[in-house]
């Protein structure tokens, strides 16, 4: 120390440290939950990965079994319940319109947005791997299964585009400012 200067208090240090350390191991599971977050968000409003919208349903006529239907699927009103020919009555309800009509019926709107009973959605799952690394996968069969099939079929979804990375760098940028002395 030189004459007559004192330092008294040091706080860089400390949260230097801390910055150090946070990017030594930075807080993998809230950035896997905020890309989470994103494809959620963002398939919930019927955009695809690949940009725009989902392509609309099948219009060619859909059955929607009574007895048959998923568990958590709400029960849809509407449909033609009788045969057009001979008016026996059905074990279901047929929507002329297709699918979008039968989503419609259930209170979901037209539009594709892959989430009518939530539970393909709410099966995202995060996983840590190491101090940079995470990943996302579907935690049920089931869930995996239907997925796979939308998202290799017309209804891309599972994964970031560019834009959206900067949502996960927002998420770590957050964490760096929450640190002690980082403002």
């Amino acid at each position: 120390m030189s004459d007559g200067i004192r330092i008294t208090k040091d706080e860089i240090t400390p949260a230097l440290r801390n910055v150090k350390k946070f990017l030594q191991n930075p807080n993998m599971m809230d950035v896997g939950n905020a890309a989470k977050g994103v494809i959620v968000i963002r398939t919930g409003r019927g955009e695809s990965l690949n940009g725009g919208t989902f392509p609309a349903y099948s219009t060619e006529p859909y059955y929607a079994s009574i007895e048959r239907r998923a568990p958590g699927y709400p029960a849809p009103a509407g449909g033609r319940s009788t045969a057009l020919r001979g008016g026996r009555k059905l074990k279901g309800h047929i929507y002329e319109g297709g699918y979008g009509e039968y989503k419609s019926a259930m209170g979901f709107g037209d539009k594709p947005q892959l989430s009518v009973s939530q539970s393909m959605l709410t099966d995202i799952q995060v996983a840590v791997l190491g101090p940079t690394r995470a990943i996302l996968f579907f935690g049920d069969r089931l869930s995996a299964n239907k997925a796979y099939g939308l998202h290799h079929g017309k209804f891309p979804f599972f994964g970031l585009q560019e834009s959206e990375r900067d949502d996960l760098l927002n998420t770590l940028l957050g964490n760096l400012r929450r640190l002690r002395g980082v403002s």
